[in-house]
């Protein structure tokens, strides 16, 4: 058995001792921070990424919302815009993509301050809850319809009680009975189907929860 020399003991324990100061002082990255940054880098990864997708989303429901504007405000509408409402099911970056989406298109076509500020934040409750109720596909399509029925239905109830509103008056029921049917066209006939579709994509285009 061959002994260590006196000088390669002491050469060693140089290089360990600088190594432990480089280590502690930052000058050397240890494999724990290397570990570190690797995990927050792709922690940024994660966060560009879901803010290029809910990005994406709200641009896409306001360009759709005002290309068919003719049908997507009013008593009797059909927002085609809202099959994206499906959009949760796939990725939690569309309950804020959908909620910007329709801020920025109630906003410039809302009937009134109610329909700009409560529109938005019945399309975020009810994006909520259908990501929540992601892995039952039929049920979750009926948030966006049920909120938006008893939600919308009173805005536009409220706005048919005022003069110059250009809404004729009607029950509350009756305004509830005319969006909630518009949801269930644009949530079911329309937004399942796309959800599906986009689910049988090839890859993870979404990077959906497993």
């Amino acid at each position: 058995m061959e002994c260590n020399k006196p000088g390669n003991t002491v050469w060693e324990a140089w290089i360990a001792t600088l190594t432990l100061a480089m280590t502690r002082f930052g000058r050397l990255p240890s494999q724990t921070d290397i570990g570190h940054r690797k995990e927050m880098n792709a922690m940024n990864h994660i966060k560009t990424r879901d803010l290029t997708t809910a990005a994406i989303i709200a641009a896409l429901y306001a360009t759709i919302t005002h290309l068919l504007a003719f049908f997507s405000f009013g008593p009797i509408q059909v927002r085609v815009a809202e099959a994206l409402t499906l959009l949760p099911l796939l990725t939690p970056a569309a309950v804020p993509g959908l909620f910007v989406g329709c801020l920025i298109a109630n906003l410039v076509g809302g009937i009134s301050i109610f329909d700009k500020v409560l529109g938005p934040l019945a399309t975020l409750l009810a994006a909520f809850l259908s990501w929540k109720l992601k892995r039952m596909p039929p049920l979750a399509a009926l948030p966006p319809v049920v909120v938006n029925a008893i939600v919308v239905g009173a805005v536009l109830y409220i706005a048919s009680t005022q003069p110059g509103s250009g809404i004729d008056p009607a029950p509350y029921l009756a305004f509830a009975g005319w969006v909630g049917t518009g949801q269930v066209i644009a949530c079911y006939a329309l937004g399942l189907p796309l959800y599906y579709a986009l689910k049988r994509l090839p890859g993870d285009v979404f990077h959906r929860e497993k």
